[in-house]
């Protein structure tokens, strides 16, 4: 009895061995996958790039009070973490994808070509790469047989629908944590305002469609047609759908976090500076 027992506990720690073994390695490739997408650094924009937008704001809007603005800095480096995304992009992507997607995804970013492209949106996304986008525009909207094609790659990634969706939560979040912060304890019926703030982000769906647009022609405009076609009909496949739609589900799961939290933040801010005034 004894030694069947033995023998039970020598089999159960291998099978942990195993499993612990697998995990591991398993992080270990999603973690190159991550990296060899380019994700990692594209994602490591965000926050300086929200940053940036609130610099320009205050530069070319009614200017807040320094001290409120750089609370309001700080309050966004809290908020807005890129490993915080990260690490919610990587539990998704963990829980959506099968070793054999893992494999086939790693077998295509490490090709030639998903290095070329890897690399192509990685220098685009970064942030003294926009002016240079800009003064492209008019060029770049000149071909249209890739503006199409950066039509096509638009609905594939669903883009324009992620950023729509986002600027809705954006304003809702920011509103009601605002109302909470200067009127405390108020009730608050949301559904009008959800209505008219949708009404008026649907508005601005051409411009941002327009945007997405630019940032793909910019991003691909030294690969030829053949290259970007393969690359098209690679994320047609399903193991590159799952991938790019659990990236975007998560990643736009975590910036609504952060922006629930900025936006209490900022309510804070802003009720103190009325209490003060």
């Amino acid at each position: 009895m004894t030694h069947c027992r033995f023998h039970l506990l020598l089999l159960l720690a291998l099978f942990m061995y195993v499993g612990v073994g697998h995990a591991s390695e398993r992080d270990r490739q999603l973690d190159e996958l991550m990296a060899l997408s380019g994700l990692n650094e594209q994602v490591a924009q965000i926050p300086e790039s929200l940053k940036a937008g609130f610099i320009q704001a205050q530069q070319q809007g009614t200017p807040i009070p320094e001290a409120t603005f750089q609370a309001m800095m700080r309050s966004t480096e809290r908020s807005i973490v890129a490993e915080d995304i990260l690490a919610e992009i990587q539990t998704s992507l963990a829980s959506k994808l099968s070793d054999a997607d893992i494999q086939t995804l790693l077998t295509w970013y490490q090709s030639d070509l998903g290095r070329e492209i890897a690399e192509a949106e990685r220098r685009a996304a970064q942030p003294s790469a926009y002016g240079d986008m800009m003064r492209q525009a008019k060029t770049l909207y000149g071909d249209s047989r890739r503006v199409k094609f950066a039509e096509k790659m638009d609905k594939l990634f669903g883009a324009t629908d992620m950023v729509m969706e986002l600027q809705k939560f954006t304003g809702v979040a920011v509103f009601s944590a605002m109302t909470m912060g200067t009127q405390p304890g108020a009730a608050m019926d949301l559904s009008v305002f959800e209505e008219r703030i949708a009404t008026e982000i649907e508005a601005s769906r051409p411009a941002v469609e327009q945007g997405i647009v630019l940032s793909y022609l910019y991003s691909y405009r030294n690969l030829d047609m053949a290259k970007l076609e393969t690359y098209a009909q690679f994320l047609r496949e399903p193991e590159a759908r799952r991938f790019n739609t659990t990236i975007l589900e998560s990643m736009n799961r975590a910036l609504q976090n952060g922006i629930s939290d900025l936006a209490r933040d900022m309510a804070r801010l802003m009720g103190g500076n009325l209490q003060q005034s």
